[in-house]
């Protein structure tokens, strides 16, 4: 047992976080204690951290950019293959409900992005030229003037 002199409970020594700079080699307060601390502290100091941190990005979009691509390159695949397995595993009425809420929370964006695109189609009215492989693997468009025998 070990008294915590912030809360001055007496508290089994799992409660302790550990500290090897001390003789007993446990920090003085206990879990809880130091938890609600550096919280406090966090909480305290958190506008101060975003200014900083904006600045920081403000002064350098390359590195901050840079940051970011890496960031996502490193975990993508985890974060691709975490929303596949939630969406697998969520009941089809509780997607449903997702769903609505999404639109209902974005609802003015979709329609602007709706009213924008209306009537335009994914794919151009003229028709694209078809890419075909002739007998000497060289590729040319149909109907094209030149040919090649």
């Amino acid at each position: 047992m070990k008294r915590c002199p912030k809360c001055e409970r007496s508290l089994a020594l799992y409660a302790f976080n550990k500290d090897k700079s001390l003789p007993s080699g446990l920090a003085c307060w206990c879990r809880e204690c130091t938890k609600a601390k550096n919280k406090a502290f966090y909480e305290a100091k958190r506008e101060e951290r975003c200014e900083k941190q904006r600045a920081w990005h403000h002064a350098n979009p390359e590195k901050a950019r840079a940051n970011m691509r890496r960031q996502y390159q490193r975990n993508r695949t985890t974060r691709i293959a975490e929303a596949v397995r939630v969406k697998q595993q969520m009941d089809p009425e509780k997607r449903s409900a997702a769903s609505r809420r999404h639109y209902e929370r974005h609802r003015p964006q979709i329609l602007e992005r709706q009213r924008r695109y209306a009537g335009q189609t994914r794919r151009s009215s003229a028709p694209r030229p078809r890419l075909i492989v002739n007998s000497s693997n060289a590729p040319r468009h149909l109907g094209s003037t030149s040919r090649r025998s």
